[in-house]
């Protein structure tokens, strides 16, 4: 076997894609004993409650959906298999058939509500990812590692969240239990938005909605209205009950569909697995935080926020046997870990009379934040170095009211419009920082546009979403129409194109993986998407 480049974590804001978590551990006995039992149990309830009369002031709702997602190729993947030698395929291939089901039950009884959300999804495996499991196979057993089951990863039957809520007066709100909070002032780039890391294993980060990916955690949230500053104080403690894997992001490091080329069918994890209980990145080890959330008292109607979070760090390190960070790799060779950071963050939105457009900003500050570096050892490999990082994001949200007449339109269309960076403050090139596996730069640039617009009554929205990486050379467009019919049933289609004007990999013989970045890792991965959902 030929071995190919191994693809370290990425640190680009807006391609949470390409930055690795690893070892994806499901405990699935208990999510198997628990499969949709609390969201049923209280749906059973809602109706035992309702034929009594027993609560009869009492709000019980259940919903969800069933859907089927369709991904088919357009290009052939250069990589060869490490089974059998030969180039992979991937035009015209199902390169995703997937079946999930959700399930969401809520409960207000006025002095306390309950809520749980639970998902159930089967992958189907197509001849596309065979080919793509037995090269991984065979990569693990070449690397003297156990072999990822892709099931493990594409899988699912979870209790996604379960919590409690209540008040406390007029200007006390409570929540516990498995939640999503939100923090920040953009979807796709996180600057304070630092709680929850995303599963982007199966479906990259192309999701339209978020919470799809968004890994819940075990949380107490509080809230505290103020009044008298007209605004709101919201703490929020992890006490660390979450799994190992809902921690960080979770990426395609097991050599399946959205592996970065040129790994494709190669099993990373084989090599490096991820360790839970670093010293500096124990997954157990209780996070905390605070947002203050107010209108500012200067006039206008300004929102601001300012907020601190201590917590893992998402997007995870290689500790390596050449230049431990703290205690050495447990199998002798490396490790992923999510270090422990603190992050500073203040954030703004208003609306401008005089460009006519809503303006959001935020700015983010990480001390000592953990990187890879080196390429002596392979791309990140000879050890980690802590820099003090900045993240910033500027976007513009504008109705278009003439061009909406012009392309006979319901509605104005919206176009956003967002520019991002992070910074590296004292930055030295020789440092050998790592990006993917390329030599990262001081700024790291990305220019997002989104177009939006609505025809029939709102049942037809076409959207096209596009992206260009200036500091890295690449790009992508996205677009897509949602389709409504009737009350139930909900179409998505949408194409993927991604270009690199940069160097990027040769997956024959692995030249040109130090000059690999996120969209280099994205070549030949062109692609349709078809979702259809019933919700009820």
């Amino acid at each position: 076997m030929t071995t190919k480049s191994i693809i370290a974590p990425s640190t680009h804001p807006d391609f949470p894609a390409a930055t690795y978590k690893t070892l994806h551990r499901r405990n699935t006995s208990m999510t198997r004993w628990f499969y949709f039992s609390g969201t049923i149990l209280l749906a059973s309830h809602a109706g035992i409650a309702h034929a009594a009369g027993i609560f009869d002031n009492a709000d019980f709702r259940v919903s969800g959906y069933l859907r089927e997602n369709m991904a088919i190729g357009f290009q052939d993947h250069p990589e060869r298999s490490a089974a059998t030698g030969k180039q992979f395929g991937g035009k015209g291939d199902i390169l995703m058939q997937r079946h999930t089901a959700l399930l969401e039950g809520y409960a207000d009884l006025s002095w306390a509500y309950f809520g749980a959300v639970g998902r159930f999804s089967r992958e189907e495996m197509t001849p596309y990812l065979k080919d793509l499991q037995e090269s991984s196979k065979a990569s693990a057993a070449a690397f003297g590692g156990d072999a990822t089951r892709f099931r493990d990863f594409y899988d699912e039957e979870e209790m996604r969240e379960y919590y409690v809520g209540f008040s406390i007066g007029e200007r006390l709100r409570f929540k516990f239990g498995k939640q999503q909070v939100v923090w920040g002032e953009s979807d796709g780039f996180q600057a304070m938005d630092v709680i929850h890391g995303y599963d982007f294993s199966w479906r990259s980060s192309l999701e339209g909605e978020n919470e799809e990916l968004r890994k819940p955690l075990v949380l107490a949230n509080t809230q505290i209205d103020i009044p008298r500053f007209d605004g709101t104080l919201q703490l929020v403690f992890r006490p660390g009950w979450d799994k190992a894997d809902d921690i960080g992001h979770t990426v395609d490091l097991f050599g399946g569909r959205w592996a970065g080329q040129p790994n494709k069918g190669v099993d990373t994890l084989a090599l490096i697995p991820y360790n839970p209980d670093h010293p500096s990145g124990d997954t157990d080890s209780p996070s905390y935080g605070f947002r203050w959330s107010a209108i500012a008292p200067f006039g206008g109607d300004i929102g601001y926020s300012v907020g601190f979070y201590h917590g893992p760090k998402l997007a995870p390190v290689i500790n390596s046997i050449f230049n431990p960070f703290g205690p050495a790799p447990k199998n002798g060779f490396a490790e992923f870990i999510n270090p422990i950071v603190d992050t500073y963050g203040v954030s703004f939105n208003a609306y401008s009379e005089t460009i006519g457009s809503t303006v959001n900003g935020e700015l983010a500050f990480t001390p000592n934040e953990q990187y890879n570096y080196g390429f002596v050892h392979g791309a990140g490999l000879d050890g980690i170095i802590e820099k003090n990082t900045v993240r910033a994001m500027m976007r513009f949200d504008k109705l278009l009211p003439k061009f909406g007449t012009k392309i006979k339109a319901d509605k104005p269309p919206l176009l956003i419009f967002q520019a991002t960076d992070v910074w590296l403050p004292n930055f030295r090139r020789s440092q050998d920082i790592v990006d993917v596996t390329a030599r990262r730069k001081e700024h790291s640039v990305m220019l997002t546009a989104i177009l939006s617009s609505n025809y029939k009554f709102d049942t037809i929205n076409p959207t096209a979403v596009a992206a260009f990486d200036p500091t890295y050379k690449g790009a992508m467009l996205v677009p897509y129409v949602d389709w409504v019919f009737g009350d139930h049933w909900r179409l998505h289609t949408e194409v993927q194109f991604y270009w690199d004007f940069g160097r990027h990999t040769d997956p024959e013989d692995g030249s040109g993986a130090t000059r690999t970045h996120g969209f280099g890792t994205l070549n030949n991965q062109n692609q349709a998407n078809i979702r259809l959902t019933y919700q009820f």
